[in-house]
């Protein structure tokens, strides 16, 4: 959307799954969608829209806008150890890399760079440098004081604002319901990533990595939490293993935030 290659209005047929030309490979949907548009294509996780939606872009343009949001590089965080993750330039892409980077696979991040990917969406298309230390006091003086770094504008906040809106949707209407609250507006993203196996290459069936990602309130966003289930073994989409746990999470996060920092931060 943000790279003017495809439209809100732009729709595509789900038959189930996607032959990749080129690569002779088929990726698979959950599910046959039929014509889907670019909103239903997030609410409902289609992996065959994902896949079309990513074939109008140029190899080039794709890896330019994972990099503005921070995948594979380091989020400048205060913490000793981080990882950037793995993202390989388009010259070392094959067919099926791009594709397979849309739903997921051939590509690997930390939480904490997903986190602040959403966090872009969520703050108008402003990426933000993650902080540990809010505040450092001695006695009555500040001595440190975090503020607010802005590292650049990833998306329009046009853009942005309905990319939230259509992540509300997910816990409203599509595969994130789970994740909703009778007590606070919600909203995200459900994740179902297939493990890959490091001994023989590809991707293992039978393992996967759940996961939820979303903030809240949904009017006036003050919170992102991420959570991720290794390997479930009650369930295996994300909407269903880690959505609940989401919010949960949120629930008792956004009341601690209410009763603690009403002011704000």
């Amino acid at each position: 959307l943000a790279s003017g290659d495809i439209g809100a209005d732009c729709s595509f047929k789900c038959r189930g799954h996607a032959t990749i030309s080129g690569a002779g490979h088929t990726i698979q949907c959950y599910a046959s969608h039929g014509q889907i548009s670019i909103p239903e294509i997030l609410i409902m996780s289609c992996n065959v829209g994902t896949v079309n939606a990513v074939e109008q872009m140029t190899p080039a343009d794709f890896y330019r806008y994972l990099r503005k949001f921070g995948f594979g590089n380091w989020t400048g965080v205060e913490l000793p150890g981080e990882s950037q993750g793995s993202l390989r330039r388009p010259d070392d892409w094959s067919a099926l890399t791009q594709p397979s980077i849309a739903i997921g696979q051939a590509v690997s991040v930390t939480p904490l760079q997903i986190s602040s990917a959403l966090s872009a969406v969520v703050n108008g298309g402003e990426l933000l440098r993650p902080q540990i230390i809010h505040s450092k006091r001695i006695a009555d003086r500040v001595e440190r004081s975090g503020n607010r770094s802005v590292i650049r504008q990833v998306i329009e906040k046009d853009v942005a604002e309905k990319m939230r809106e259509y992540m509300r949707a997910v816990v409203t209407e599509g595969t994130g319901r789970q994740a909703g609250s009778s007590r606070y507006k919600l909203a995200g993203k459900t994740g179902t990533a297939q493990k890959a196996d490091l001994e023989r290459g590809g991707y293992y069936t039978d393992r996967v990595l759940a996961s939820f990602i979303g903030f809240g309130p949904y009017e006036d966003p003050r919170l992102v939490v991420a959570v991720f289930a290794d390997e479930p073994q009650v369930g295996r989409y994300g909407g269903e293993v880690a959505g609940p746990a989401f919010s949960r999470i949120m629930e008792r996060s956004l009341d601690y935030f209410d009763r603690n920092f009403s002011g704000g931060l």
